[in-house]
């Protein structure tokens, strides 16, 4: 005659909570199993949202002027004058489409007389993105004001002036951009807005 063989004896793992779970418990369980497979199929079918950063900063005009001032004074020789420029006044208006730079200048004609005035510049800025360099860029002369100054010397002194300014004022970084400030690689960044308040620069760096 055979004896009887314990089985839960022999292997204690088939006794576990699992075997004494109520039935209540087991048909709530079973019961829930679709909907949670439902909620992670729509999770999977959500379309995947594009992670960008940004990066909003303001310059004032005392800041910009700060930074010109390691650019001047400048000194030209042209043929008939020694053209001064010195650091210039920024004026930064509301709503305006450039930034203005007023340049105190001097012309010194040798043995004539020595003539001060200013020159007005309008000026926006370009972002270089592989370096985060923020640059001034394409200046326009607007106007030379030179008390005394001969007619027959303006068109010269406006030429000198205009040349000057576009050979110094596109190498002059108002600001630079961080990787840290973005938090992201700079080669992929732009400038997307900038923004002109009343003495105040507004920028807003991101991606697309």
């Amino acid at each position: 005659m055979s004896e009887r063989v314990d089985l839960a004896a022999i292997y204690p793992a088939i006794t576990t909570a699992k075997s004494f779970m109520p039935a209540s418990a087991c048909v709530a369980r079973y019961r829930l199993r679709p909907v949670f497979c439902l909620i992670f199929s729509v999770v999977l079918c959500l379309p995947a949202t594009p992670t960008w950063s940004a990066f909003i900063t303001r310059l004032s005009a005392v800041q910009i002027g700060d930074v010109l001032q390691l650019h001047f004074p400048l000194r030209e020789y042209a043929t008939f004058a020694r053209m001064s420029f010195y650091p210039p006044e920024v004026f930064l208006t509301k709503d305006a489409n450039d930034l203005e730079l007023k340049f105190p200048v001097m012309a010194n004609v040798p043995g004539d007389a020595l003539y001060r005035g200013y020159a007005l510049v309008a000026v926006n800025v370009s972002y270089k993105p592989g370096t985060g360099g923020l640059y001034l860029y394409r200046p326009r002369l607007q106007t030379v004001d030179m008390s005394g100054l001969p007619a027959d010397m303006a068109d010269e002194v406006r030429i000198v002036v205009d040349t000057v300014m576009q050979n110094a004022l596109p190498l002059v970084k108002i600001y630079q951009v961080r990787e840290r400030d973005l938090n992201h690689t700079l080669s992929k960044s732009e400038l997307k807005s900038m923004v002109l308040e009343e003495g105040g620069l507004v920028l807003e760096f991101g991606f697309d």
